[in-house]
């Protein structure tokens, strides 16, 4: 497991496998080991170096804190 932080925030992610990255995002209410449970682990690993991210408050992440909103985060634009 690897640990990142941007803006002030820890975002915890781990990289497994061989091969060009893939990065393998979970859904709404899993984190990064979902990906071990589904299937896509031993699918991939194989051919991928895959990037398996814990999302904000999910997982081993921080989540936001309660003062900011989805609607504070950057548009990408």
């Amino acid at each position: 497991m690897r640990i990142t932080s941007r803006g002030g925030l820890t975002i915890e992610f781990e990289a497994v496998g061989r091969g060009d990255p893939l990065v393998v995002l979970h859904g709404f209410f899993g984190d990064r080991t979902t990906s071990y449970s589904a299937g896509h682990v031993d699918a991939l690993a194989g051919g991928f170096r895959l990037v398996m991210i814990d999302a904000r408050g999910h997982g081993d992440s921080e989540a936001l804190p309660r003062r900011r909103q989805l609607r504070d985060q950057p548009s990408g634009r």
